[in-house]
């Protein structure tokens, strides 16, 4: 349900940034209204990183608006919800909130009932609870000979591919020597890398 109304975050984004684009009215503030917390939540974060489908479209929401634009509508007041939650004949006259929107709108802006996207992301909407923030993982290394020769053979290689069949390569020479000790049969070296060498080579450098 987040990613639906962040998606329809997005569509408000870009009709507004299409009509001002096309009218070029000057000086005209638009601000945009969502009952959604978790939508607020996600274009007012500065701190954390999102998964991609959340962190694109937040980011497109930020290219055509600023964050003191958005701003939290109750349920109850936002007349986008009488279309999904049914609305019967009788009522949908021109006077209905659907074509004249919400009624504090008409009052002046000192007036208006609601909060800006700053005070719900602050105390209403816990973002580091939602399983669209990426988590944070911290490794540690520790310094040692052998760290630094891996160090090495990771910074001489430009790709994956080339980093994973050196390695392989070292590890076959390795056990060509260990053949060679013990008298056993030797690989041919004329042969190119099997599958399972590469894989080999792969949890090695892990």
């Amino acid at each position: 349900m987040p990613r639906l109304e962040l998606t329809a975050a997005v569509v408000s984004a870009r009709v507004s940034h299409m009509m001002q684009r096309e009218l070029e009215y000057a000086q005209v503030e638009n601000m945009f209204w969502t009952d959604s917390k978790a939508v607020l939540g996600y274009i007012s974060n500065d701190a954390r990183r999102f998964h991609t489908f959340v962190a694109n479209r937040v980011q497109l929401i930020r290219n055509v608006s600023s964050v003191h634009q958005w701003r939290y509508v109750e349920s109850e007041a936002n007349p986008a919800d009488d279309a999904s939650r049914g609305l019967d004949c009788r009522d949908s006259t021109n006077t209905h909130r659907w074509f004249t929107g919400p009624e504090f709108l008409w009052k002046p802006e000192e007036q208006w009932i609601t909060n800006n996207t700053a005070a719900v992301q602050s105390d209403q909407y816990d973002v580091s609870s939602d399983p669209e923030v990426k988590k944070n993982v911290t490794v540690y290394a520790v310094q040692s000979v052998s760290n630094d020769v891996t160090h090495r053979l990771l910074s001489y290689h430009s790709s994956w591919y080339k980093l994973r069949t050196s390695v392989a390569w070292i590890l076959v020479v390795f056990k060509q020597l260990q053949h060679r000790v013990k008298g056993t049969e030797q690989r041919d070296m004329t042969k190119k890398l099997t599958v399972d060498e590469l894989q080999k080579a792969e949890v090695a450098i892990f």
